[in-house]
């Protein structure tokens, strides 16, 4: 038995069959792989490894009266009859057909009854290759612990062990391990106050000495409502691009940032762009949120969420491509100072130490709040997972390319995850399909975004080359 977070919970409570909380994984197989990969060699794929992929088999089970967050209990192996399904990408079989199939499957929500997950095998891309993706529930992993799950099920060779037999528990001994616990949690709350102190006492004076000239973070409320906002809907949708990674590292070393500053700033123009087209284009930044990792070294393949979102501004306000760069490069050094300030202060450290009512009356306000503000200002989330470094194998090929996405919530928005993976920077996009019934065309802009920047990088680099060979 493993108790969840309370943060991993609240993707438990919030899930309903027009709000799931899944994420993506997509694997595409090269065509050696493809070559008679079928729905019983996916079946045999899950099966001969189960025994390293822990969170396949194991199933949510609530306290009763919610003295406590709901427990894993070890399901033993899973009907993958039920888990591993099919799917046909129709004619032509391009991107844009692949895409829609895993919208319609990403809009349906996961059984709450049995794992929370999904394998399905999908025939037809690009001729006769197949792709598999795997529909997560975000309680499980987040994009680290979901890049571990993705190798160990790529393992070349399967592990031979035999699985963990399904555990029981009754319910008398639900409520006494989560009477035990809540007292244990009693010092983790103290420590939780006591840092939130700390950090609001950091946070005021940080204010007394803020720049004038720097923009404050755009909020919810006080920034103009544009397409990225509104209720969310029941259908989703998804696409992605793929980028040069070798490419995006040269960006950033010609002018001084880091890779996620290359992410950020890709992003804020790409959705600049797509604002622009939609003539909604204000003049301020974008809302935007920045998952970062709080994950210790001890903690790895220990599953479940260990991240905390930073909100700051996507600077979309921004139209030259090296001003936007530096801008975004100020937000990640911003977010990063906040994330030292507040470690430890962070709504998702009050949700693990405060009971299941709190996490699920903050959905539920958040929730009513979307509904009742239906032009309520929605925002973009940027992640960025490192992924495997050389090629998955599987079958008698290898995995061609991988691609992951997170999800939306509450507030229609767009969520783009950037996963790199054999030399490739791939960036998946998420959002609801009737904000963005043009997903598709905002993963191009991605693309000339990038563009944009490789050639302002070219530029740089020509700039100080020319100024070297004077100076010799």
């Amino acid at each position: 038995m493993r108790r969840l977070t309370g943060f991993d919970a609240q993707f438990v409570f919030d899930e309903r069959p027009n709000d799931p909380q899944h994420t993506l994984k997509l694997a595409f197989l090269d065509a050696q792989a493809s070559a008679g990969f079928d729905l019983a060699a996916a079946r045999r794929q899950i099966a001969t490894r189960l025994a390293r992929l822990d969170p396949l088999r194991w199933r949510v089970v609530h306290v009763p009266l919610d003295l406590h967050q709901p427990v894993w209990l070890e399901g033993g192996a899973p009907d993958l009859g039920w888990h591993v399904r099919r799917a046909a990408i129709p004619a032509p079989g391009g991107r844009d057909e692949l895409c829609e199939v895993v919208s319609q499957i990403a809009s349906a929500a996961l059984d709450p009854r049995r794992p929370l997950w999904e394998l399905w095998l999908l025939e037809g891309f690009e001729g006769e290759k197949v792709g598999l993706v795997l529909k997560l529930s975000h309680a499980l992993a987040d994009g680290g612990e979901s890049r571990i799950l993705l190798e160990r099920l790529f393992e070349p060779t399967p592990l031979s062990a035999e699985l963990p037999a399904a555990e029981t528990i009754s319910r008398a001994a639900l409520l006494s391990a989560a009477l035990r616990d809540r007292l244990l949690d009693l010092a983790a709350l103290l420590r939780v106050a006591r840092a939130t102190v700390v950090a609001a006492w950091r946070r005021r004076k940080e204010i007394r000495w803020r720049d004038p000239a720097e923009l404050p973070v755009p909020t919810r409320l006080r920034n103009p409502r544009t397409r990225l906002g509104g209720p969310v809907g029941t259908r989703r949708a998804f696409h992605y691009q793929t980028v040069s990674l070798a490419a995006a590292r040269e960006v950033g070393h010609v002018f001084g940032c880091t890779l996620n500053e290359v992410l950020i700033a890709m992003v804020a123009g790409g959705v600049r762009r797509w604002l622009r087209e939609q003539e909604c284009l204000p003049g301020l930044a974008t809302i935007g949120h920045l998952p970062l990792s709080a994950r210790r070294e001890s903690e790895r393949a220990a599953w479940g969420n260990r991240v905390v979102s930073v909100p700051f501004a996507l600077p979309t306000q921004i139209g030259d491509p090296v001003a936007r760069l530096r801008a975004a490069a100020r937000e990640n050094a911003r977010a990063k100072s906040v994330l030292a300030a507040q470690r430890g202060a962070f709504l998702e450290d009050w949700q693990n130490v405060l009971p299941p009512i709190f996490t699920k009356l903050y959905g539920a306000f958040v929730r009513l709040v979307a509904r009742l503000q239906p032009r309520l200002s929605g925002g973009v989330v940027v992640s960025n997972v490192r992924g495997p470094e050389q090629a998955l194998s599987v079958a008698a090929g290898s995995v061609e390319n991988l691609v992951s996405v997170g999800h939306v919530k509450w507030v229609s928005g767009l969520n783009v995850t950037a996963w790199s993976y054999a030399g490739r920077l791939n960036l998946g996009l998420y959002a609801c399909a009737d904000a963005f019934p043009d997903l598709g065309r905002v993963a191009e802009l991605l693309g000339e975004s990038f563009e944009e920047l490789v050639k302002a990088a070219a530029r740089e680099r020509a700039r100080v080359d020319v100024e070297g060979s004077r100076d010799v």
